[in-house]
């Protein structure tokens, strides 16, 4: 934040900029709009003012623009501004001890329009060809008054092939800069995919880490940079005697640390009813990187609990939007690629939970489908998307509904080589073209209503062709 005509009056800015080094008895601190928050979160925040009631008129404008700042880097407020005018009702002479000339009696008014802090979230996704999905949600983003982070929720998922219950929580806390978040997260996953030969599939998650946060305010990019430590427990239960090899060797229990870094950058504008779902202008770019097997495995390892896997997984992803004709149409580009290098030098493969598996409208989730009996999952994939998105004539271009024509696709493969190579059969782009109507507000409501016409028919049994209906509608309380 910086001192602009819209956050400081006109006469302040006067001051400030004709009085930089005069100097400044602070008399009071005004903060409107921070009644939730704790007198020990509020300390921390003001820290800047606090330290000193001596100022310069510069110094004092760099103060509060700290303190706003803090405030601002919480994620708790909708919008934060400061305002230094004098005080009229403050009448005792001070003298200062930067200089011999009277100061200036000044004060600071903090204006926070805080965001509602905390929700339950509950709703249900149901799609066609697939099933249902319930899930339920608490976010808490001023927990204990300090502007701590806590998230709770529940999935239950009774789609046709992933079927799966599984629990979460998040807590994430700001530190001295706001813009930087310690964070901790653990998870807990109960599946029952019919593809990956077992009765049960378990997965227990806890990893810790740091969230840096940023806003190039010139050009109005924004993102964040993520590094974590994560420590997993996956489980295969009662593996079938007709199960591939890959699926027989992780039978059990089997542990896995890794590293975690990802970054994403990218500036986008939506379409103002759809709350943050319709994007109409501008690029994100994703990348996510894990690096399993760092820590050395003991030398007496000989039980499959002990077994730990190496590689190395990335992935990358970008979207690009352009609006034509005052967003009448809108033209977007998804692109996506991975690739998973097996780093262990006496195993030629890595948990099939660990694996890439690419879900594409038309066909069957690539990894999942009729191939699986053999093999599960890829080591590597592309993936890209183009849609062209218009507004229907009998509605208003504000509404976020939508006719759409898209070309999606993807290739899923064991290996990088497989994946660039041209000349590998069995190792091809599947593409389903599209046409529906979308609409969408938020994380609240979502309908997509279309048709999909697979373009590769060579694995019948791998398709969904047809009317494909998407919908979930999501509550807050």
């Amino acid at each position: 934040m910086t001192i602009a005509d819209d956050i400081i009056k006109p006469s302040q800015v006067d001051v400030v900029s004709a009085n930089s080094g005069h100097a400044v008895n602070l008399t009071k601190i005004e903060v409107a709009g921070a009644e939730q928050f704790s007198d020990r979160f509020l300390q921390t925040a003001l820290s800047p003012l606090l330290g000193s009631s001596d100022f310069t008129v510069s110094q004092l404008a760099t103060s509060a623009e700290s303190s706003a700042s803090y405030f601002e880097g919480t994620e708790c407020f909708k919008n934060v501004h400061f305002l230094i005018e004098n005080d009229q009702d403050y009448k005792t002479h001070v003298s200062s001890l930067l200089a011999l000339e009277v100061p200036l009696n000044l004060k600071v008014k903090l204006d926070l329009d805080p965001q509602p802090l905390k929700r339950v979230h509950v709703g249900s996704l149901y799609q066609s060809q697939l099933g249902n999905l319930v899930s339920l949600r608490y976010t808490n983003k001023n927990a204990f008054g300090d502007a701590k982070y806590v998230e709770l929720g529940t999935t239950l998922s009774l789609l046709e092939d992933q079927k799966a219950k599984s629990i979460d929580a998040t807590y994430r806390a700001p530190m001295a800069d706001t813009s930087v978040k310690m964070f901790a997260t653990g998870s807990f996953k109960n599946e029952s995919i019919p593809a990956f030969q077992s009765r049960q599939q378990l997965a227990t998650t806890a990893t810790v880490g740091f969230e840096k946060s940023y806003n190039y305010a010139p050009t109005g990019i924004s993102g964040s940079v993520i590094a974590g430590l994560a420590v997993a427990k996956l489980s295969v239960l009662d593996v079938a005697d007709s199960a591939n090899d890959e699926i027989k060797t992780y039978a059990g229990d089997n542990l896995k640390e890794s590293l975690l870094l990802s970054a994403d950058a990218g500036k986008l504008s939506f379409l103002p009813s759809s709350q943050g779902a319709f994007a109409t202008e501008g690029s994100r770019v994703v990348l996510k990187n894990e690096l399993a097997g760092f820590l050395p495995k003991e030398d007496n390892a000989s039980t499959s609990s002990k077994f730990q896997d190496a590689f190395h997984k990335l992935e990358l992803t970008g979207k690009y939007f352009r609006s034509l004709l005052d967003n009448q149409l809108t033209v977007a580009c998804e692109l996506g690629f991975g690739n998973l290098a097996n780093l262990a030098r006496n195993s030629k493969t890595v948990h099939f939970q660990d694996k890439f598996y690419v879900p594409i409208v038309g066909y069957k989730t690539l990894g999942l489908d009729k191939r699986a009996t053999e093999k599960v999952g890829g080591l590597a994939y592309l993936y890209y998307k183009f849609s062209l998105y218009s507004r229907f004539l009998f509605a208003s271009e504000t509404i976020p509904l939508r006719a759409y024509a898209s070309l999606t696709g993807a290739k899923l493969s064991e290996n990088l080589t497989d994946l660039i190579s041209t000349s590998t059969s069995d190792v091809e782009f599947k593409s389903t073209a599209s046409l529906g109507m979308l609409y969408k507000v938020g994380d609240s409501a979502y309908c997509d209503i279309g048709y999909n016409w697979p373009l590769n028919n060579k694995e019948i049994d791998s398709t969904r062709p047809g009317l494909a209906v998407s919908v979930s509608l999501y509550g807050d309380y």
